[in-house]
């Protein structure tokens, strides 16, 4: 989303003179009206902007400064930029009882090549997670890195496990987690099929 409503209510008995302003050391926030009146009982409707453009990813924080005549307050306003994508945002491994690869996909969307550094850590079970490398080199607006993901069911008992896939980009520290789950069966059947053929 690039802007969003505030509603700006008179609940007291004489018409809200008001002024809006974002707080110093966020340009990238603005409000489409900076001032204005509301009568008694009603209400005004601002436009809150953000603008991406020049910015790098992580999480930024401001706010809006509200000056009146019957009261002053800030609202807090936050705003995430990534700078990278991966593919799928969750894994499910569903129920192996051998071990499985799953292919993550990452996609910069930031304005020149990063650094995604990767970990996996698990709930339970031990080092049953594990990435075929430990970082991916994405260039600019491609699917330009894709890493295997495993998970390996030796020695675990039946039942189902969750781990974590961490992924940081080397600059802006931003973080993307992908939750994986994978399910171990303690039930084979041979042949896995029946057929009687024509009899």
């Amino acid at each position: 989303l690039s802007e969003l409503p505030l509603t700006i209510r008179n609940t007291g008995d004489a018409p809200l003179e008001w002024t809006i302003a974002p707080a110093p050391g966020a340009p990238w926030l603005t409000a489409q009206t900076a001032s204005g009146t509301v009568l008694r009982g009603a209400e005004a409707v601002v436009t809150v902007r953000v603008s991406r453009a020049g910015l790098g990813g992580g999480d930024f924080a401001g706010a809006l400064n509200i000056t009146s005549n019957g009261g002053n307050t800030a609202i807090p306003v936050s705003m995430r930029i990534s700078p990278f994508t991966v593919d799928p945002a969750a894994v499910e491994f569903g129920s192996i009882q051998a071990p499985a690869e799953q292919t993550l996909s990452f996609r910069n969307s930031a304005a020149a090549p990063i650094v995604v550094n990767l970990t996996t850590s698990t709930a339970s079970g031990g080092n049953w997670l594990t990435l075929s490398a430990g970082s991916a080199t994405v260039p600019v607006g491609a699917v330009g890195a894709q890493i295997q993901l495993l998970a390996n069911p030796g020695g675990l008992e039946p039942g189902t496990y969750e781990g974590t896939v961490t992924a940081t980009e080397s600059v802006s520290g931003f973080v993307e987690s992908i939750p994986v789950t994978m399910r171990v069966t303690g039930l084979t059947l041979a042949p896995p099929a029946l057929a009687f053929g024509s009899i």
